[in-house]
């Protein structure tokens, strides 16, 4: 588990490093999906998620999208906490709360 976890936190920090050439770039489409497939890979890592949620704000706010960056930002204050909630737990991906069991 340890390792793949790695894995997937190295791919994360690539993707940032993707998105901070494609901003740099003018490329903010392409920054964008490479913030978000960030956050995605590293959603129970602090760092990963915190600048996932970050990054995606920068470039909402450059294109008018006010809202959406400030809940980008909101939960990017929030990485610390949801980001070893989810690690201690071993849960990933949309939401932390656990599912109810179907009858």
């Amino acid at each position: 588990m340890e390792s793949e976890q790695r894995q997937r936190w190295s791919k994360s920090r690539a993707s940032l490093r993707d998105a901070k050439a494609a901003t740099k770039a003018g490329r903010l489409d392409d920054a964008f999906a490479c913030y978000t497939q960030a956050h995605d890979l590293g959603d129970d890592n602090v760092r990963c998620h915190a600048r996932g949620h970050l990054g995606r704000a920068r470039i909402e706010i450059r294109q008018g999208k006010i809202r959406a960056a400030s809940i980008d930002t909101f939960w990017a204050t929030t990485a610390v906490l949801v980001s070893t909630i989810r690690r201690m737990l071993g849960r990933r991906g949309a939401g932390i709360a656990n599912r109810l069991p179907t009858t």
